[in-house]
């Protein structure tokens, strides 16, 4: 379920992750759109590039479980 805003940045605001919003975009995950269709092995590729820690990583999963 999809809101208007489908932004990187503003979901990741809403999780207190916005730190990481501007290595993902750099990274070209500008849209939850282009994350959603990554598999979990790609997933945490992703998030170890941007250097996520680990506590953010399961809330960041957990958040986008509830987006597929």
């Amino acid at each position: 379920a999809w809101s208007e805003d489908t932004s990187m940045h503003s979901w990741l605001q809403q999780l207190k992750l916005e730190a990481y919003a501007q290595a993902l975009v750099d990274d070209g995950y500008d849209d939850l759109v282009h994350i959603t269709a990554l598999t979990e092995e790609e997933i945490d590729e992703v998030l170890e590039d941007v250097g996520m820690k680990k506590g953010h990583k399961k809330t960041f999963k957990r958040e986008l479980a509830k987006l597929k």
